[in-house]
């Protein structure tokens, strides 16, 4: 478990017809996706999978190249 785990409030209370918020940094997502302590090549991919069906925004693609995890935003 990565110290972000520890750090932060997942703890969303939306009613239950409102989908949550587009995740705004890197932990989020690879939280959300079950791949923060996952090897790179699989966030890479884990992400590359959620960028198919989703538009990032620019604080995320920045968080994402932040942590390494650039290759994600340029689809093969």
């Amino acid at each position: 478990m990565g110290i972000a785990n520890r750090l932060w409030d997942d703890s969303v209370y939306l009613p239950v017809d409102v989908d949550l918020p587009q995740p705004a940094m890197a932990g989020q997502l690879l939280t959300i996706l079950r791949l923060l302590d996952a090897p790179r090549e699989e966030q890479i991919e884990g992400v590359r999978a959620w960028l198919q069906t989703n538009e990032p925004s620019k604080s995320l693609q920045i968080s994402l190249e932040r942590r390494g995890l650039g290759a994600a935003l340029n689809q093969p």
